[in-house]
């Protein structure tokens, strides 16, 4: 079998990545799910952190994405994953189910560029950068139901659930 070498910065990065979520969702279910009063923990700092590491492991899923074997098999896995968590959140916790998280994103994503990959392979990649940061920039408030590019434009989009 051909192995290709793990790159260890890419699993370092992954790895606290996961460490960071996993702290800032423990604190999110103590104080949103267990009543645990935790003032600082809404905005600021925290804020921060959990978009940085998000915006990393979002942005390490679509690095790793090429040197993977099977994009396909591990993009349907990832999505699985990620409707898991929708199935289990809903029947647990309907009023703070998950219906569509990270594992959800990075598995569609995968889906998708398993289909358009050919054609991207023609682009720039300085142009997949640009269009990636904009599509964040767009996309990042759409947790709270808003599109937007901060102060500039902001618009109100209807939950659908």
């Amino acid at each position: 079998m051909n192995h290709r070498p793990r790159i260890f910065v890419l699993d370092t990065m992954r790895g606290v990545c996961i460490v960071v979520m996993l702290a800032y969702h423990t604190l999110w279910n103590l104080k949103n799910l267990f009543g645990v009063p935790l003032p600082w923990f809404n905005g600021g700092i925290v804020h921060w952190v959990q978009l940085l590491a998000a915006s990393t492991f979002i942005a390490l899923a679509g690095f790793c994405w090429s040197l993977g074997r099977n994009p396909l098999r591990r993009g349907l896995q990832v999505f699985g994953a990620g409707c898991l968590v929708s199935l289990v959140t809903l029947l647990v916790m309907p009023s703070n189910a998950v219906i569509w998280g990270v594992l959800t994103l990075i598995g569609s994503a995968m889906l998708v560029l398993c289909a358009i990959a050919p054609w991207l392979k023609t682009w720039n990649p300085w142009v997949g950068f640009v269009l990636a940061v904009l599509l964040f920039v767009l996309f990042q408030d759409m947790t709270i139901g808003q599109l937007s590019f901060g102060s500039l434009w902001a618009m109100d989009v209807p939950r659908v659930f």
